[in-house]
Formats: C-alpha cells, structure tokens, sequence
C-alpha cells in the first residue's frame, strides 16, 4: 500500500474526527445555553397562580395549626379546672358526711337521753300521782293530760290556795322537751320566779320540792292581791 495515500486517509479520519466532536459539543453547548434561557425567563401565569395557591393553602393551613394548638392548651386548662373544681367537690362531700355522721351520732346520744329522761319523768310522774292521790283532799293538787304531740304535757292544777275562794284553780302547764328539760307552756296566775323554779326542775327531777314551793308562790299572790 502506498505511503502517502494512507498518511493521506488518516488525516482525512481525523477531520471527521474533529467535525463531529466539534458537532457533538456544539449541541450541548446550545443545550446548556437552552437551559440557562428557560431558567431566567419569568415563570408562566399557571404555575405563578400554582405557587400562589400553594402558598395561601400553606398560610391556612399554618393559621388552622394555631388555632388547633391554642384550642388544645384551652381545653387542657378547662380539664385542670374541672379536675380542681372535682377535687374540691370529693373534700367537699367528705367534710359533709363528717358532719352528717357526728350529727346523727349527737342525734342518737340526745334520744336515749330523752327516752331515758322520759322514763325517769314517768316513774317520777307515777310517784308523784300516788302522793297526790293521797293527800288530794290537803294538797288540793289534780293532774290533767294536755293533748299534745310530747309524750309527757300535762297541766298541775291547785286549790285550796284562796280562802276567800277554795275551790279557785291555780294551774301551770309544763311539757318535756326533746332535749330533756322542761318548759312552762302556761302559768296561771303567773309566778315572777318560774323561769328559776323550771330551770331547777330541769336539773333535778325533785318534783315534790318544786309543788311545795309553787304552792307557796300561788299562796303568795293571793297575798299580795
């Protein structure tokens, strides 16, 4: 083969070489260039009202956030107050049923005192009844029962107190509480130290004392009239 027609052919080879890389690179170069272009050029109207609403449904979204976290720490505080106000409620009830309970103890202590200060009445009622029945005609004394709701309310009536007057009635009413004392419904004529005299009936049950000195007193103000 000749020589020169081959050295010829090579460098023929090597300018198409040279053509097409010159090619190759000019496409990329005017790629790259494209690419740059489309880059700096302003974004179309769609996707500017794309990326706006976007952006509004992020600001929403972030707005709803807020409300929902300030909506939680409100209920979180409404449900630490209710836990309070509960609590307070529980002490409350407990210090009620305390109460409750040391007032139906009291109460159960004053009513076998009063049953057992009635059964005293009674047994003092029924000694006395017995003195009165017997010296009924000196004594002048008669028992009537009051009609009432206190199982012990009856009314002591007195003669032979006026001598101008024998068979005028001098009378006091008295009824047993529930705490056990007694108290004078009504007296007539009225004695200016009764309220001293039911005190001291009170304390003890010493009813023959006490007619002895009621009488006195009756005595007393037919006297002084």
């Amino acid at each position: 083969m000749d020589f020169g027609a081959e050295k010829q052919m090579l460098a023929k080879a090597l300018l198409n070489v040279r053509e097409k890389l010159s090619n190759d690179a000019e496409k990329k170069l005017n790629a790259i260039e494209k690419a740059i272009d489309d880059i700096q050029k302003p974004p179309s109207e769609a996707l500017t009202n794309c990326v706006k609403s976007l952006e509004q449904k992020v600001t929403n979204c972030t707005d709803e956030l807020l409300k929902l976290e300030s909506d939680v720490a409100a209920a979180r505080m409404k449900h630490k107050d209710l836990l309070l106000q509960l609590d307070a409620s529980q002490r409350c009830c407990e210090d009620e049923e305390t109460k409750l309970n040391s007032l139906i103890t009291a109460n159960d202590a004053l009513e076998q005192k009063v049953s057992e200060k009635q059964k005293m009445v009674s047994v003092e009622v029924a000694k006395n009844e017995e003195i009165v029945d017997f010296n009924s005609s000196n004594l002048g004394l008669r028992i009537r029962k009051v009609s009432s709701a206190s199982k012990f309310h009856n009314q002591f009536q007195f003669t032979n107190i006026d001598k101008r007057d024998p068979e005028k009635i001098f009378s006091i009413t008295i009824k047993l509480n529930d705490d056990g004392s007694y108290s004078v419904t009504d007296c007539q004529p009225y004695i200016h130290d009764l309220r001293r005299l039911i005190a001291r009936l009170s304390e003890t049950d010493d009813w023959h004392s006490f007619f002895v000195i009621l009488r006195r007193r009756f005595v007393a103000t037919v006297s002084q009239s």
